[in-house]
């Protein structure tokens, strides 16, 4: 499948803001910088005053998982970003990738936990980690199959409150290979939920959470077809799959996918659902409230608008400053380019950028 433009040029749209430093480089591919991407999850893991960027690669590297903060202060403070810890997931020469996302899943402290997910080739081996900075220690306090053991598709992870009870459980969608299923997983309890998004689709899904709507008692979860789906977003209020809150197509006409985020960028009471296209598509970043209707404009390109390998995304308050920032990495085939935006405001600014590895 040749390159598909899911986005908008300047000249078609007044509102377009691209990046302010993307170029050809900016998904470079070398020995350095590896082939394999890199996904992305915000979270404030090792306790300091502000949320760290965690990184893992794609398919190629060990998995390891790297913590990054600013080397003084909040990140976009203007210091260099440093990697504050790291750990290896999975056993020593699993390259199938690692998937992300971070939250306070385990009440017995304050800090937030990183949830790591196997990649294709491993089975769908969901990890919860406590990252302890002040002694370089990364503890699994938890870990089990989300699906059969014999499946070896992988899991993406990501987490949220969809119990009303303290703590956020943990949102899993498996890769290609088995019917798409969606299901929350409560601490130390087990499954709450569990809904197919995409009837008769086993080409793996994505699946995020966050507080999307303010009529029901927590959080929301969203989810996108992976790569040969369509890119369908859809956002539910429960873990059973009921309560429909939107659905409509992130990038109309396109079949590469869609990957999910939540953040909070026009600072109101209820967190935006962020998409990202899948390979094929240019790098368009868009941002939705639950219901589908776009929230700022028509979006921006994260890399050089030439750039087809596909996009991870999410969202955090890594300054602290109120509206929420959206992290961006590209995916396999170019190098592990990490950048930090500032957006929902014009024109759109990157924070920050860097090579996680």
């Amino acid at each position: 499948m040749g390159q598909v433009d899911v986005g908008r040029k300047a000249s078609d749209n007044p509102c377009f803001t691209g990046p302010t430093s993307a170029d050809s480089t900016s998904v470079e591919c070398n020995a350095y910088r590896l082939c394999a991407g890199v996904r992305v999850a915000v979270g404030n893991v090792v306790g300091t005053s502000c949320p760290e960027i965690i990184t893992a690669p794609g398919s190629g590297p060990d998995s390891w998982v790297r913590v990054w903060g600013g080397a003084s202060g909040c990140i976009g403070s203007g210091a260099p970003m440093i990697v504050l810890a790291q750990f290896r997931a999975y056993v020593s020469g699993f390259q199938g990738g690692v998937y992300l996302a971070a939250g306070n899943v385990d009440t017995s402290t304050a800090l937030d936990e990183v949830i790591t997910g196997a990649g294709p080739g491993g089975g769908p081996h969901v990890k919860l980690w406590r990252v302890n900075f002040g002694t370089s220690t990364s503890i699994e306090i938890s870990g089990y199959m989300a699906y059969e053991s014999g499946f070896t598709g992988g899991v993406r992870v990501g987490a949220g409150n969809l119990s009303c009870t303290p703590g956020m459980e943990i949102l899993t969608a498996p890769g290609s290979g088995r019917p798409a299923e969606v299901r929350t997983e409560v601490f130390g309890q087990g499954n709450i939920g569990n809904f197919q998004p995409y009837p008769g689709w086993s080409g793996g899904a994505f699946v995020a959470g966050g507080n999307l709507s303010n009529a029901y008692c927590d959080d929301e979860l969203g989810t996108g077809p992976d790569a040969g789906g369509t890119a369908h977003a859809k956002t539910y209020c429960c873990a059973s799959g009921s309560g429909t809150l939107g659905s409509w197509m992130a990038y109309p006409g396109f079949g590469g996918g869609v990957r999910v985020g939540t953040g909070n960028h026009d600072i109101d009471t209820e967190l935006e659902f962020i998409t990202g296209p899948g390979p094929t598509g240019n790098p368009q970043i868009r941002i939705w409230n639950s219901n589908g209707t776009e929230v700022f404009c028509c979006g921006f390109y994260a890399y050089d608008f030439n750039w087809t390998g596909g996009v991870f995304v999410t969202g955090g308050n890594v300054d602290l400053a109120g509206r929420w920032e959206i992290v961006t990495g590209a995916d396999a085939g170019g190098g592990p380019h990490v950048r930090i935006w500032r957006c929902c405001t014009e024109p759109v600014t990157e924070v920050i950028g860097w090579m996680a590895w």
